[in-house]
């Protein structure tokens, strides 16, 4: 969150193309060029606060059969529960409404 807000400073913002050239292996995305421009443009002009929010799914360790090894392996099998409601979330946020609504 202490990187969001730096990088949504208006000094840094400003050199974004150089930023993201920098950090192209970083990350991947699946905005065009102009649409990130729009966002920083956005965030120039109207300087909004940005509101994150942290959620893990959860699982527990078992050893299991893995066909890449030939062997069993040591994994972590999600808490089905926990990812349902991290989709959920995600769906609320793509649907414009708060992932806060989501239990």
């Amino acid at each position: 969150m202490g990187i969001i807000d730096k990088i949504t400073s208006p000094a840094i913002v400003t050199n974004y193309a150089s930023i993201m050239d920098s950090m192209a292996n970083t990350f991947s995305t699946t905005m065009s060029n102009n649409e990130i421009t729009d966002l920083i443009k956005y965030q120039l002009n109207k300087n909004p606060k940005w509101k994150m929010e942290q959620y893990m799914v959860d699982g527990t360790g078992d050893t299991l059969m893995c066909a890449e090894l030939g062997d069993a392996a040591s994994v972590m099998v999600p808490d089905q529960s926990t990812v349902k409601k991290a989709k959920d979330k995600i769906s609320a946020v793509l649907a414009g409404n708060s992932s806060e609504d989501v239990q």
